[in-house]
């Protein structure tokens, strides 16, 4: 496999950054988590970097984890065909050419989007939002009266 030049470099990570910020992770949602990562590690989409930033932490990440090149590789490849947005959204068909679909033929399919870090600030409200309601909940079993 051909390596990696530093202009293609510079281009993938302004695809990736693309994606995240103007297509809300689109093709981010179509990998794994491991692969997220790994595009998280290796590009850096969400970090604000000049081109040479960039270059200096690809070869970081090139010393560092020498097997995460290859690795963010191939999970840039697969995200390949969702970067660019959202397909088109089709037509809704005619009334007339609407057919039922049974329950047991539907599917719901569930995704995720890996964040490079943790935001603290929204885990401490979701756990104080959840103790609120715990709080709640038993205040209201306990009752005196």
């Amino acid at each position: 496999m051909p390596r990696l030049t530093s202009a293609q470099y510079l281009q993938q990570r302004k695809q990736l950054r693309a994606d995240w910020f103007e297509d809300d992770a689109y093709a981010f949602g179509h990998l794994t988590g491991l692969e997220q990562a790994d595009l998280h590690q290796y590009f850096a989409p969400t970090e604000t970097m000049n081109d040479d930033e960039a270059l200096r932490h690809r070869s970081k990440m090139n010393e560092s984890f020498p097997s995460l090149p290859q690795k963010a590789g191939r999970a840039y490849q697969s995200a390949r065909l969702f970067l660019g947005g959202r397909p088109a959204p089709q037509p809704a068909p005619n009334r007339a050419e609407r057919r039922h679909v049974p329950k047991k033929s539907r599917r719901v399919v569930v995704g995720m989007i890996r964040r490079p870090k943790v935001d603290a600030h929204k885990l401490v409200r979701v756990l104080v939002e959840l103790a609120a309601a715990d709080l709640k909940e038993w205040d209201e079993k306990h009752k005196t009266g």
